[in-house]
């Protein structure tokens, strides 16, 4: 009994002197609904009394449901309140009859922070992908749904859609994540090393999400929807204050990959993704970039059953991936697939349209933005790179040559001054190609440029891109840019694609790079771990792997290939590369037989039977259409 009594002295004591644990989130208050609301108040939140929820044909069965969920308009006229584990109100617009046939219902919210939705937006906060996770599940319960839900999304919408499926939902059936990143450090916040300040302060500023009520300010609902004013005035309260360390224009400060990174990038969350998966990625994507093929390779979900085009049934590995030439979405074919993927998946219907036959599909010059005008040609496969792809090399070497035979003996070497970014000529837009003869001119001390001969036949590249320069510093650091363009034979300049590295960033862990898919071990894409920069010493020469952006594109007879070395530009396209971390140097680019450089491309064959929509044909204009410039020939040029 004594023993009793003082183990519940004890234990009382303890209480007493232990300090409070305070609640992570505020108590979120119920709203205060207007005398003449159009709100009802239900068991999971708030419905709009104009909300109805129809059978599908009329014949009582229930709804399939597509869900995209965004940080721009999103829901900018809700109809519906759904209430979150921590008591936020996500808003959310469900509407019936989506699709080709009138038979999907289709629900898009807005993210958490932004719009009418309660609580405060922070980037890829875990939050908004349990919210999604919440989402699905209140969609799978409700009687007019048949508890099947796909998530969709491009963009913002896309990463989300991929951050939700990390948490995986029971009722969440398929997932199209489209023009996503995979790894925010690599792929734009520190390409290469090198910090890119532009895009991230542009995002978080100004293009960014919409953490004010635009939409709904835009169209009406705001003055009418008293839960969305009461969700906007309690955003950033005490209780879940703003977090500047996560905001993308701090965020990018980080200059080593770090624990932050990694907790923020997408390819870190991969394997918890086992249902069917579709994603499109484009090879001039300003704004993402166009590494998350490797998030692609990263994904493995479970094989499922399906019946295929010609009714049989077969069992498949349900992922697949679509690509080409263009900038952010270019070509949409993420939309022109997306019912066929979720016939396939929300109503078992079969491969109809042979979605399956190929799990990678490169599609070479997309001539508009929503596929109709068709593609000149595809190339398909089943792994990333494609199988029987030639890994050829173009060696740099004296008199601005490059061709494919290795040096033999001794050659001069070459060198210009970094640290200048006069080389802005990467400028994006879409539908003009800008000129400028100071910023594309060649021959100056600033840069190294090597030009192949007039290609003989045609060229198709096809996968990742790699340069092992051999090159020497005057001081213990640089910034490398290498461009690849195709010159056309009047000498115009269509700028293909770009790879970027820090020297000091130069390690390779070999175990993470990537290889070529015919077990040949050609390292065809290196792995950087940007987190023990080492400085150079000067005078040596050393051996930097310069991992290049993918590229899908073909380089035609008569046309020249062209490989520029220099300091970053400062703007290229929506990104920038911060002009006071390039480190001055005289750089020396050696290319002899001791320390030969070279670019290696990876060069396809183009599939044998081609689609209906492919022209076979080149684009008339010089600009490789919805990707970067083409630019006319620099009446500077040295």
């Amino acid at each position: 009994m004594r023993k009793a009594l003082m183990l519940v002295l004890a234990m009382a004591l303890a209480a007493a002197v232990a300090p409070a644990v305070a609640d992570p989130y505020p108590v979120i208050e119920e709203p205060v609904l207007n005398s003449d609301t159009s709100w009802i108040k239900t068991g999971w939140g708030y419905q709009h009394e104009d909300l109805s929820f129809p059978p599908l044909n009329g014949e009582g069965r229930s709804w399939p449901t597509l869900m995209e969920t965004e940080g721009y308009g999103g829901a900018g006229t809700p109809n519906a309140y759904v209430r979150m584990d921590d008591g936020e109100l996500m808003a959310l617009r469900i509407e019936f009859g989506r699709g080709p046939r009138a038979d999907y219902a289709y629900v898009k919210a807005s993210v958490r922070g932004t719009e009418c939705s309660g609580g405060s937006f922070n980037l890829y906060d875990r939050r908004h992908a349990w919210d999604g996770h919440h989402i699905v599940e209140w969609i799978a319960a409700q009687s007019w749904s048949n508890g099947r839900v796909g998530l969709h999304g491009s963009s913002l919408s896309g990463q989300t859609a991929y951050w939700i499926a990390t948490t995986q939902p029971p009722h969440l059936t398929a997932v199209s994540a489209n023009a996503l990143h995979s790894d925010i450090y690599r792929d734009i916040f520190m390409v290469g090393g090198i910090q890119n300040n532009l895009f991230p302060v542009i995002w978080t500023y100004g293009t960014g999400p919409h953490r004010l009520p635009t939409t709904a300010q835009e169209n009406g609902t705001l003055q009418s929807d008293e839960i969305c004013q009461q969700n906007q005035a309690t955003r950033y309260g005490a209780g879940d204050p703003p977090q500047p360390q996560n905001e993308p224009a701090w965020a990018a400060l980080r200059s080593v990959d770090d624990d932050w990174y990694t907790s923020h990038a997408a390819i870190t969350y991969a394997p918890s993704i086992r249902i069917p998966y579709y994603q499109q990625v484009n090879w001039q994507d300003e704004q993402v970039g166009p590494r998350a093929v490797a998030l692609f390779n990263h994904i493995h979900p479970d094989a499922r059953e399906i019946v295929d085009a010609s009714g049989a049934r077969e069992t498949i590995v349900p992922k697949t991936f679509s690509t080409g030439s263009g900038d952010h979405g270019w070509g949409r074919f993420h939309d022109r697939d997306l019912w066929s993927f979720l016939d396939i998946w929300l109503l078992d219907m079969p491969d109809a349209g042979g979605l399956y036959e190929h799990q990678i599909r490169n599609f070479f010059e997309t001539r508009d933005d929503n596929w109709v005008q068709g593609f000149t040609a595809v190339k398909s496969g089943d792994t990333w790179p494609f199988q029987g792809t030639e890994w050829r090399r173009f060696f740099l070497h004296e008199n601005r040559g490059l061709d494919n035979s290795p040096p033999t003996g001794t050659e001069a070497t070459d060198t210009y001054v970094s640290a200048a970014s006069r080389q802005n000529w990467f400028w994006y837009t879409r539908d003009s190609d800008p000129t400028s003869d100071v910023s594309t001119a060649r021959g100056y001390p600033d840069a190294v440029a090597y030009e192949s001969d007039p290609l003989t036949e045609d060229m198709v590249v096809a996968g990742p891109v790699m340069m092992q320069l051999q090159a020497s510093l005057t001081g213990v650091d640089t910034d490398f840019f290498v461009s690849i363009q195709d010159v056309y034979p009047d000498g115009s300049v269509s700028h293909i694609q770009r790879g970027l590295l820090k020297a000091s960033h130069r390690r390779v862990d070999p175990l993470r790079s990537y290889y070529d898919s015919d077990d040949n071990g050609i390292m065809v894409q290196p792995y950087h771990p940007h987190t023990n920069p080492q400085p150079v010493m000067p005078g040596e020469v050393v051996t930097y792997d310069i991992e290049i952006f993918p590229i899908g594109h073909i380089f035609r007879a008569e046309h020249r290939l062209l490989v520029q070395i220099h300091t970053p530009p400062a703007v290229d396209g929506l990104w920038g590369y911060t002009p006071t971390h390039h480190a001055p140097s005289l750089v020396t680019v050696h290319h002899d037989a001791d320390a030969p450089s070279w670019l290696q491309l990876p060069i396809v064959a183009l599939d044998d039977l081609q689609p209906p929509e492919a022209l076979g044909v080149a684009p008339e204009s010089c600009k490789v259409p919805g990707g970067f410039p083409c630019t006319a020939p620099s009446s500077l040029n040295n």
